[in-house]
Order: C-alpha cells, then structure tokens, then sequence
C-alpha cells in the first residue's frame, strides 16, 4: 500500500455537538466507531449487488479508520489515491456522525421488523437488507456532505453548502426535515428520492455550491447499484483534478447524468461509455477535454439529450453519433473538434430539387449525424462557419475617447451556419475576444 494511505491512520473525529474536538480527541477511534466501522464493512462485503470499486474502497475505509487488516490489492491508480487522501477527514466525520449523533439509524433496523410482523410493508426485501441499505446509504450521504464543505457544527459559519445544510440553519430549506444531516430518513433530505424498499434512486446536488478539489468521495458508489438519476450540476467548484474517476462507470442503472457548469476538467473515463441505460448526458460548459470514442453511438444508442458544448473536445465528431436514433437533443458548439470541410447541399429550390453544392468552412458535423434530422432529432446546435463573426465595438466606450477594441462584442452575421443541417449556430471557441460573443447565438430554423 503507498505511502498516502497509511498517512491516513488518523483516528475519527471525536464529538462536535456544539464544539469542534480537542486534539487529545482526535489521537484515538472508540470502540463505538470501531463496531460501526466493522458493520459497515461486513454489509459491503455480503452484499449481492457489490461493484468492483468496493474493494478499493474497504481498504481505504479500513486504513482511515485505523483496521487496516493487510489486504491491500496494491494496484490502485494514483488519481483514486490522491482523492481518497483528500477525502478521509469526511470519512471519519461521517463515521462519527453515524455512531454518536444520528439516532434515526441506530432505531431503523428495529422498525423495519416492525413493520415486517405486521405484514405492512409490500417491498421486495427482507428487514435485514433494509436496514443493510439504509445504513450503507446513510453513510455515503453523510461523507458526500462532509467532502463537499458540509459542517455538523452549530458553532461553525464555515459550510459551503448554499440550501438544506445541517448548519448554518439560516441556509435556505423548505422544512427542517429536509436538511443534510437531521434526524429523519434521509430520503426526505432535499434531493433525495426512494424506492418503495427504501433505497436512493435519485440524487439531485445541483445548485448547492458543492466544494471539492477531487470530486465526489468514493463513497458515493454505495449508491451506485440502484442510483438512475445523478445531477451535481451549477456546482462551479466542483472539481476534479484533472479527470473524472473510473469508477463512474459502477452506474451501471443511471437513466440521467447531468453534470454540466462545474469545475471538472480532463477527459472522459471510458467506462462512463459503458452506461448504456442513459437517456440524458448533460455535461456543457465545463472544462473536459479529449476525444470522442469512435464507437460512442453503439455504446450510448439510448440517448434522448446529449449536450457536451462548451468544452474542449478535439478530434473528429463520432460518425456514429448517427446511430443514436432516440436522440433529441445533440449540442457540439464551442469546442475543437476537427474540421471536416465536407461538400454539401444548400438550399432547396422552390420544387423541392437541390441546390448548388458547397464546401461549408468550419464543419464538423457528419452527414450521419445530418441523417437524425429525419428521424426525432429537433435540437442540433452547431459551430457557425468560419469568417461569420463582425466586431462591434462598444459605443460608450468608443464615445468616452476609449479605443480599446476589447470594448465590445462579436454579432453573429445573417445566414453563416457551418453546418447545413444545424439548428442554430454559435461563434466558434478560437480566442479570448471570441469568447465575449460566446453566449450569442443564430436560430436556423
């Protein structure tokens, strides 16, 4: 195991009611915690639907906790250490929280046979399993919140976290009930929906100003046997550290991923390709780069929306997009992709008989991907030709004896699409002045 990880024997959090800990408290993990830790790790490991990543993650669990019992695999990638290192603080915050402050998951396993005896709940799993789901989960919940700048601590303003934290209290939420953290089943905390077993099958972060140099926890993947909805988008410092983690691609269930305006960077892991359930990728306006897999349309053949715009992709746009014939929605501007300067037909006579052909300056859309005009796509967002843009300088600023030509805008100009077959039109990503008129754009309907 590297060096990182043992670095990460520090013990848990002591109590932090309405203080933060002493430092003596922080030198040792109770025999409370250590039981905790121990159920923890022995739902992990019986469970039926457990994905690879949690071997990684029992390990690390084990050596944040101080029970490291030396089955490390050794063979973890940097970046996963590098973000588990980051996030072992909230792991033991959360730990803490779960054995000393939250009674609603010490009394839901004697509930849930409760309810069992008396025949009242129709689900399809037994009590144990409930409670093997609650607890795991509640868990995850907890280290999400922790990593992303959440505090527990009535006495601290520092939370991050802009609605439903736990405190300040003074952070917007409907209902108390509804806040990170409170003493109620987490699946009434804002964001969160269930199943009729009990299980979270939505999780909606989006818009919470969610602070993290390395992303998510790997915690999050407690959920990913049953998750189908994940959205952390408007979370502008939601980094990644140069890449998203492989492990996204444990989702295997998620029917919607939206992550788009954050502070993610690098390029796409391919095993998020594998998600083959998904029906909406939302990932615009951010800072992933790399390029497009050939075979994406045979591998995302389900998708209704895909939105990538605004990013920096290179290479050719995918030909099998094509392929996608559930599409709806396909936005590419504002990125670098590779030019295809394909001849094309423009415009159609009053009879419906083509019109000249033209090479059309910029492309970078397919004439397969063209062909899902035909079908359900109504949404195809492009890059406008090359030489379509005029300066417009500011007048005020010309008016005032300035003559800076960064004092303006680009106007898209009448008619100069890149594409014959897009919807609108934006100008195309090359410099830091293109960038001023980034946001305008032209209908082609």
């Amino acid at each position: 195991m590297s060096s990182y990880l043992i670095t990460s024997l520090l013990p848990i959090l002591a109590a932090f009611n309405n203080a933060m800990p002493s430092v003596s408290a922080l030198e040792t993990v109770d025999d409370t915690s250590r039981t905790m830790a121990r159920e923890l790790l022995t739902k992990m490991s019986q469970s039926e639907n457990r994905p690879e990543s949690w071997n990684t993650l029992s390990t690390v669990m084990e050596l944040s906790f101080g029970m490291q019992r030396g089955n490390q695999t050794g063979n973890e990638s940097e970046d996963v250490k590098l973000q588990e290192q980051h996030h072992d603080h909230a792991r033991r915050k959360a730990l803490y929280w779960l054995c000393h402050q939250d009674q609603t998951s010490l009394s839901e396993y004697d509930r849930s046979q409760s309810e069992n005896n008396s025949n009242s709940n129709n689900t399809n799993i037994s009590p144990e399993d409930q409670h093997e789901h609650y607890l795991l989960q509640r868990y995850a919940l907890a280290t999400i919140y922790f990593a992303t700048s959440g505090t527990s601590d009535s006495s601290s303003s520092s939370s991050s976290w802009t609605s439903c934290a736990a405190y300040p209290s003074d952070t917007p939420c409907e209902l108390d009930t509804s806040r990170y953290l409170s003493q109620t089943t987490h699946l009434n905390w804002e964001g969160i929906n269930g199943n009729k077993d009990k299980v979270v099958i939505w999780l909606d972060l989006s818009s919470r100003n969610l602070t993290s140099n390395y992303f998510l926890p790997m915690e999050v993947t407690l959920l990913a046997p049953w998750l189908e909805l994940l959205w952390l988008s408007e979370n502008p410092f939601l980094e990644g550290r140069n890449n998203l983690p492989e492990w996204m691609g444990d989702f295997g269930n998620l029917v919607s991923l939206s992550m788009y305006r954050t502070g993610l960077t690098g390029p796409i892991p391919d095993s998020m390709y594998g998600l083959s359930k998904l029906t909406s990728l939302r990932l615009y306006k951010n800072r992933l780069s790399g390029t497009l897999p050939e075979d994406i349309g045979d591998k995302l053949s389900n998708l209704k929306w895909l939105w990538i715009h605004g990013n920096d992709f290179t290479g050719i746009v995918p030909s099998s997009i094509g392929k996608m014939n559930q599409l709806e929605g396909l936005t590419l501007h504002g990125n670098r992709f590779d030019v295809l300067n394909l001849e094309d037909e423009l415009d159609e006579g009053e009879n419906g008989e083509k019109g000249v052909k033209a090479i059309l300056k910029g492309n970078v859309i397919p004439r397969e991907v063209c062909e899902l005009r035909k079908k359900k796509l109504v949404h195809l967002w492009g890059d406008c030709e090359d030489g379509s843009l005029e300066w417009i300088e500011n007048s005020d600023a010309v008016g005032s004896g300035g003559n800076d030509k960064t004092e303006g805008y680009y106007k898209v100009l009448e008619g100069v699409r890149a594409c014959s077959c897009c919807t609108k039109c934006f100008p195309r990503k090359m410099d830091s002045k293109m960038n001023l008129g980034s946001d305008k754009m032209l209908a082609l309907n």
